[in-house]
């Protein structure tokens, strides 16, 4: 868990949430996008339900600080997640 300062200034409130994207990215990514849930079936890795609600963030901070550095993250992520899946099924 990555806390959060008190709201500030929008930077230093967005580069909390950029932290918070990324290490949940990160964590996605290590683990996979489905991950063994309690009974061992395999479930959608709990990070996901965040990604949204901090995109949404994100995306009002950056678009009012001069826009997105470029990265896109989630397309990052879903082509891994491909390559991982023709890895197995190879």
């Amino acid at each position: 868990m990555i806390p959060l300062k008190p709201a500030g200034d929008d930077s230093s409130r967005a580069d909390d949430l950029r932290a918070v994207w990324d290490a949940l990215i990160a964590s996605v990514r290590a683990e996979g996008v489905l991950v063994p849930g309690s009974a061992g079936v395999p479930v959608a890795h709990p990070a996901l339900r965040f990604l949204p609600q901090i995109d949404a963030q994100l995306l009002k901070h950056e678009f009012v600080n001069g826009g997105a550095d470029g990265d896109d993250d989630i397309d990052a992520l879903f082509k891994a997640t491909l390559q991982r899946a023709k890895g197995l099924i190879a």
